[in-house]
Protein backbone atom coordinates (compact mmCIF):
# COMPACT_ATOMS: atom_id res chain seq x y z
CA UNK A 1 0.00 0.00 0.00
CA UNK A 2 1.35 3.49 -1.25
CA UNK A 3 1.65 6.39 1.06
CA UNK A 4 1.49 9.75 -0.31
CA UNK A 5 2.72 12.03 2.79
CA UNK A 6 2.03 15.19 0.89
CA UNK A 7 -1.09 14.64 -0.03
CA UNK A 8 -2.53 13.53 3.37
CA UNK A 9 -0.67 16.41 4.71
CA UNK A 10 -2.21 19.02 2.73
CA UNK A 11 -5.48 17.51 3.92
CA UNK A 12 -4.76 17.94 7.43
CA UNK A 13 -3.58 21.02 7.22
CA UNK A 14 -7.26 22.47 6.71
CA UNK A 15 -8.05 20.91 10.20
CA UNK A 16 -8.61 23.55 12.64
CA UNK A 17 -6.18 22.32 15.69
CA UNK A 18 -4.00 19.45 16.48
CA UNK A 19 -2.57 18.11 19.83
CA UNK A 20 1.19 17.51 20.61
CA UNK A 21 0.65 13.73 19.95
CA UNK A 22 -0.75 14.54 16.88
CA UNK A 23 1.96 17.00 15.36
CA UNK A 24 4.59 14.44 16.19
CA UNK A 25 2.62 11.52 14.72
CA UNK A 26 2.47 13.93 11.39
CA UNK A 27 6.49 14.14 12.03
CA UNK A 28 6.87 10.36 12.28
CA UNK A 29 5.55 9.76 8.80
CA UNK A 30 6.75 12.37 7.08
CA UNK A 31 10.08 11.83 4.84
CA UNK A 32 13.54 12.46 5.52
CA UNK A 33 14.49 16.16 5.33
CA UNK A 34 15.91 17.78 2.05
CA UNK A 35 18.39 19.75 3.66
CA UNK A 36 18.88 20.56 7.52
CA UNK A 37 18.92 24.66 7.62
CA UNK A 38 19.63 27.19 10.35
CA UNK A 39 16.11 29.62 10.53
CA UNK A 40 16.89 32.15 9.12
CA UNK A 41 15.03 34.50 6.95
CA UNK A 42 17.66 33.77 4.33
CA UNK A 43 17.19 29.99 4.23
CA UNK A 44 13.21 30.66 5.16
CA UNK A 45 12.92 32.56 1.89
CA UNK A 46 15.47 29.77 -0.27
CA UNK A 47 12.99 27.31 0.59
CA UNK A 48 9.84 29.03 -0.72
CA UNK A 49 10.90 29.02 -4.97
CA UNK A 50 7.71 30.40 -6.16
CA UNK A 51 5.33 32.75 -4.83
CA UNK A 52 3.26 34.80 -6.90
CA UNK A 53 1.69 38.70 -6.48
CA UNK A 54 -1.59 36.97 -6.89
CA UNK A 55 -4.17 39.26 -4.74
CA UNK A 56 -4.95 35.46 -3.48
CA UNK A 57 -1.77 34.72 -1.70
CA UNK A 58 -1.46 34.53 2.46
CA UNK A 59 0.72 37.70 2.20
CA UNK A 60 3.86 39.88 0.80
CA UNK A 61 6.50 37.06 0.23
CA UNK A 62 8.76 39.53 3.06
CA UNK A 63 5.50 39.08 5.23
CA UNK A 64 5.36 35.69 5.73
CA UNK A 65 9.18 34.88 5.70
CA UNK A 66 8.85 37.21 8.92
CA UNK A 67 6.18 35.21 9.93
CA UNK A 68 7.91 32.36 8.95
CA UNK A 69 10.86 33.24 11.44
CA UNK A 70 9.05 34.51 14.27
CA UNK A 71 6.96 31.38 14.64
CA UNK A 72 10.16 29.35 14.55
CA UNK A 73 11.96 31.30 17.02
CA UNK A 74 8.98 31.18 19.77
CA UNK A 75 8.58 27.33 18.85
CA UNK A 76 4.79 28.30 18.36
CA UNK A 77 3.68 24.62 18.22
CA UNK A 78 0.98 23.93 15.32
CA UNK A 79 0.49 23.92 11.46
CA UNK A 80 0.87 26.78 9.70
CA UNK A 81 0.17 27.18 5.83
CA UNK A 82 0.71 29.17 3.23
CA UNK A 83 -0.54 29.75 -0.31
CA UNK A 84 0.97 31.57 -2.75
CA UNK A 85 -2.26 31.68 -5.30
CA UNK A 86 -5.27 30.07 -3.12
CA UNK A 87 -7.53 31.76 -5.88
CA UNK A 88 -11.01 30.51 -4.97
CA UNK A 89 -12.86 31.70 -8.29
CA UNK A 90 -10.40 29.50 -10.53
CA UNK A 91 -9.21 25.86 -8.96
CA UNK A 92 -7.38 25.30 -11.88
CA UNK A 93 -4.96 28.36 -10.99
CA UNK A 94 -1.40 27.54 -9.77
CA UNK A 95 -0.99 27.58 -6.49
CA UNK A 96 1.93 26.84 -4.14
CA UNK A 97 1.23 25.37 -0.57
CA UNK A 98 3.64 25.67 2.05
CA UNK A 99 2.97 23.76 5.25
CA UNK A 100 5.32 24.36 8.99
CA UNK A 101 5.08 22.18 11.32
CA UNK A 102 6.46 23.05 14.43
CA UNK A 103 6.07 20.67 17.63
CA UNK A 104 8.30 20.77 20.92
CA UNK A 105 12.36 20.85 19.11
CA UNK A 106 11.30 19.86 15.31
CA UNK A 107 10.23 22.37 13.03
CA UNK A 108 9.21 21.29 9.48
CA UNK A 109 8.82 23.55 6.45
CA UNK A 110 6.64 20.80 3.90
CA UNK A 111 6.75 22.26 0.26
CA UNK A 112 3.83 20.61 -1.15
CA UNK A 113 4.06 20.74 -4.51
CA UNK A 114 7.77 19.58 -4.84
CA UNK A 115 7.41 17.12 -1.99
CA UNK A 116 10.56 18.19 -0.69
CA UNK A 117 10.68 19.50 3.06
CA UNK A 118 13.14 20.93 5.40
CA UNK A 119 14.35 21.05 9.04
CA UNK A 120 15.00 23.65 10.66
CA UNK A 121 17.41 23.11 13.68
CA UNK A 122 18.30 25.81 16.09
CA UNK A 123 22.07 26.09 17.32
CA UNK A 124 22.45 24.62 21.13
CA UNK A 125 23.88 27.38 23.42
CA UNK A 126 26.89 25.46 22.63
CA UNK A 127 27.52 25.71 19.70
CA UNK A 128 26.52 29.27 19.10
CA UNK A 129 29.58 29.70 21.97
CA UNK A 130 31.76 28.04 20.11
CA UNK A 131 30.99 29.57 16.67
CA UNK A 132 31.89 32.79 18.95
CA UNK A 133 34.46 31.84 19.62
CA UNK A 134 35.74 30.26 16.67
CA UNK A 135 35.35 33.65 15.17
CA UNK A 136 36.84 36.14 17.30
CA UNK A 137 39.77 34.00 16.64
CA UNK A 138 39.86 34.95 13.40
Amino acid sequence: MKFDFYLILSILCNLNEFSTSELKIILQASPSPDQILQPTPQNIRITIPRWTPSKYHSGRIADIVTDVYEKIDRALPGIYIYNSNLNPKNARSLNDLYVLVIVENSIRWYDINRRCNYSFSKPTITEEVYTHVENSFM
